[in-house]
């Protein structure tokens, strides 16, 4: 069931409804709330926003990290096994809420259906109890699968906004209005068949993009459209010929009548079979025109808190909700234009929620006083200057640089390792650090100063630094790298930025920094590979999702087990955090602070390597190259040879996951289009396999080319991924179990499968 926006509050009463056990309820004995993250900085925020409104409605909630279907699956099946005691009572689980996962997929298929084999013995019961568990998901992942949008009451899909799916004519309808005839049936039984290919470990579940609601999923490609559309968009009329005579005032009752009969007429006609063809084509192009992403969660979120719950005036909901639209700027997730609507709504709240704070700079240059005037208000001795912070408060910069974690390194740093501006100036070459040396002389800032914590960097050099890169922005190619940013006043003279925020925490969240070296070698060996995987995403989870806390306390095992923080309050300050992070931490913001900058050294370094060694593989449609973590496998034969390497199980490799081998890749496609290299007719999209040693298999992200910074295009190596696997299913295991769909990982001959990619994509575009 699909909520648009003005009806978001009715699906979270629901909810709260459900889990109170009121006598309306479905459940009339009440229960808990589990809520199934997936680990990225905006699914957290989104997070911390909604457990806010649970606990201020006493609504008792888990909250657990969800990384991939497999994983979501396997909760449910111990949830499954824990809701059938039935000493649970209250502790009981009738409510499932989904962030930033599940929504393309068919959870009411895979959730609410039990599976069968061959001989029509069930192999697995339901997952979850229609009658007694609901599913709600907030997901920025898109397209949306129809069978979540035409379950029953079931699951519950909230939406922001319609339109981006106008490319498509809209969300298709589901086919009622085919129900009605004899037809019908025959015309869907080939597509329907596809339904229960998918099974409960490998999810197939890419495949059934079209197939498994294929019923309810069509898109017209060629011009004409059914009659019947989506619920959310109104059919049109074909229009009466231009020539016809004006209607007369006079008999207008008749003349009415005649009209619309005219029109009716004048309505093409279809049989049923036509009408099939349509919807299929309908569904053919809502899911073929490739995966994008929505509105950020922890936005839509905050809307929902503030805008219709009432808990508008929170400084802490606010600010997650800047950090999360941040994070899906900056990981391009979120186009220039979509960000800067967003930002420009959220600036709007900010001066609501701090009417007298001043947007810019100066705001903690005017907070202070003279000491003396505090016990005589004529003294004529020495004057005491003292300032005082606003801690906690939200500012706006409407012309903030895209330099790289500024407050907690060097302004030199800073400019540096910025995507954007390294990729500009090309300063992974000497000649472009000479122009960079050669521009801070232009400015007027010493060498020195600049190379130093910008924390202690002369004040005036500071304030002179924005006008001195307006000036000179236009000579060096820099004048599109300003944007508006969100910052938060942390103590005496100190900012942190959202952006700073949301790089810490995605460090935080791919960097297990409670491993120690060696560990895993003794206890963790007698764990399965997924079991370990997953203890691993639960303690980097917990250290994010605590690093998102206001005052830096550790809520999160208070908050899994009853729903409460532990001691903690929202709005708390952020006095113990130096110029926006303790750097000296060893957990927190600021050992995520020191993740983020590693992490982003690791992709400059490793880009930089791969175009020195030339290390890509031009293909007719897409170029790949391989990351290795070991010495198994090269370039030419990429198959993992004899078995598990104990010495090397834990050897990590920073690129095995998802996010960062995908900014790799966007930094990878930047600097060569900077360059003028990848551009024109040499465009290509870029497929990058990096190795997991732990798994002996490959990762593999599919990066469509963009044709400018903060321009993106949806990703359509999904359907490329999963007619590759299929004809390459002899040669290896393919395991589609990230949310991201342009993500596969490959255990067996990965070198056979980029081959099949590539000459799958070639017949496809012979055949067109």
């Amino acid at each position: 069931m699909l909520l648009d926006q003005s009806n978001w509050e009715l699906g979270y009463r629901q909810m709260v409804s459900d889990c109170r056990g009121s006598s309306s309820s479905f459940n009339t004995s009440g229960g808990t709330v589990l809520i199934l993250v997936n680990p990225d900085a905006d699914a957290l925020c989104a997070a911390r926003i909604l457990s806010y409104a649970l606990r201020a409605d006493k609504v008792p909630y888990q909250l657990r990290p969800c990384g991939g279907y497999n994983c979501l699956l396997r909760i449910l099946d111990k949830l499954a096994l824990n809701n059938d005691d039935e000493d649970m009572g209250t502790n009981a689980v009738c409510a499932v809420v989904l962030l930033n996962l599940g929504a393309t997929r068919n959870l009411q298929k895979a959730l609410f259906e039990p599976i069968y084999n061959e001989e029509g013995n069930i192999v697995r019961n339901s997952l979850l109890d229609a009658d007694k568990t609901k599913v709600y998901i907030l997901d920025s992942h898109r397209p949306y699968h129809l069978a979540n949008i035409y379950a029953q009451k079931n699951i519950t899909v909230w939406n922001d906004f319609d339109f981006w799916h106008e490319d498509e004519g809209g969300i298709p309808s589901d086919g009622e209005y085919l129900d009605d005839e004899s037809d019908s049936d025959s015309d869907d039984d080939d597509s329907d068949d596809d339904d229960d290919s998918d099974d409960d470990g490998n999810d197939s579940d890419s495949s059934e993009g079209e197939a498994e609601f294929d019923d309810a999923s069509n898109d017209v490609e060629g011009g004409k459209r059914a009659s019947s559309e989506s619920p959310s968009v109104s059919s049109k009329r074909a229009r009466t010929d231009p020539d016809t005579p004006e209607i007369q005032a006079s008999d207008n009752e008749n003349d009415d009548e005649k009209d619309e009969k005219k029109e009716e007429d004048s309505t093409p006609v279809f049989s049923m079979r036509e009408k099939h063809q349509i919807r299929r084509d309908k569904v053919r192009k809502y899911y073929g025109n490739g995966a994008f992403y929505s509105s950020p969660v922890a936005y839509m979120a905050y809307l929902l808190l503030s805008e219709q719950l009432r808990h508008n005036s929170v400084g802490d909901l606010l600010w997650l909700a800047c950090v999360g639209v941040t994070d899906a700027f900056i990981h391009d997730r979120l186009d220039l234009s979509g960000y800067a609507n967003i930002a420009m709504n959220l600036q709007e709240k900010v001066e609501k929620v701090y009417p007298d704070l001043q947007s810019d700079d100066r705001f903690l240059e005017d907070r202070n006083f003279v000491a003396e005037d505090l016990f005589n208000d004529t003294n004529s001795g020495p004057r005491t200057k003292v300032g005082f912070s606003e801690n906690g408060k939200i500012l706006y910069q409407r012309n903030e640089y895209r330099f790289f974690l500024l407050r907690h390194s060097s302004l030199w740093d800073a400019m540096v390792l910025s995507p954007d501006m390294n990729t500009k100036m090309k300063l992974w070459r000497n000649s472009g650090v000479k122009e960079l040396q050669e521009m801070l002389a232009k400015m007027g800032l010493p060498l020195q100063q600049c190379q130093q914590p910008y924390a202690f960097m002369k004040p005036a050099l500071k304030r002179r630094l924005k006008t001195m890169m307006t000036e000179h922005e236009e000579e060096y190619g820099l004048e599109h790298l300003k944007y508006t940013a969100f910052v938060r006043v942390s103590g005496y003279k100190s900012l942190l930025a959202a952006s700073d925020m949301s790089l810490a925490i995605t460090a935080l969240l791919e960097c297990d920094i409670n491993k120690k070296d060696g560990e895993g070698l003794t206890d963790e060996n007698e764990l399965d590979e997924e079991e370990e995987e997953e203890r691993s995403l639960l303690n980097s989870f917990n250290t994010a999702y605590d690093s998102l806390n206001s005052n830096g306390s550790s809520s999160t095992f208070a908050t899994i087990g009853g729903g409460e923080l532990g001691g903690s309050t929202e709005g708390a300050d952020l006095s113990t955090m130096v110029n926006g992070g303790d750097v000296t931490g060893s957990s927190g913001l600021g050992a995520g602070i020191r993740l983020a900058t590693s992490v982003q050294k690791a992709i400059i370094s490793t880009a930089v390597n791969l175009v020195t060694r030339n290390d890509f593989t031009r293909l007719t449609y897409f170029r790949y190259a391989y990351l290795h973590a070991t010495s198994h496998g090269a370039n030419g034969s990429a198959r993992f040879q004899g078995g598990k390497d104990t010495s090397k199980q834990n050897t990590a490799h920073i690129f095995a996951k998802p996010l960062a081998l995908t900014r790799l890749a966007s930094y990878i496609m930047e600097m060569h289009r900077e360059s003028g290299k990848w551009t024109g007719t040499k465009a290509l999209p870029l497929v990058l396999l990096a190795e997991k040693p732990e798994t002996q298999s490959y990762l593999v992200v599919g990066f469509e080319y963009q044709s400018s910074k903060g321009s993106l295009k949806k990703n359509t190596f999904k359907e490329k991924f999963e007619l590759a696997a299929n004809a390459s299913a002899e040669d290896g295991e393919f395991l589609f179990d990230s949310f991201d769909s342009n993500v596969v990982e490959v255990k067996g001959d990965v070198q056979k499968f980029v081959e099949t990619l590539h000459y799958l994509i070639q017949e496809s575009k012979k055949s067109r």
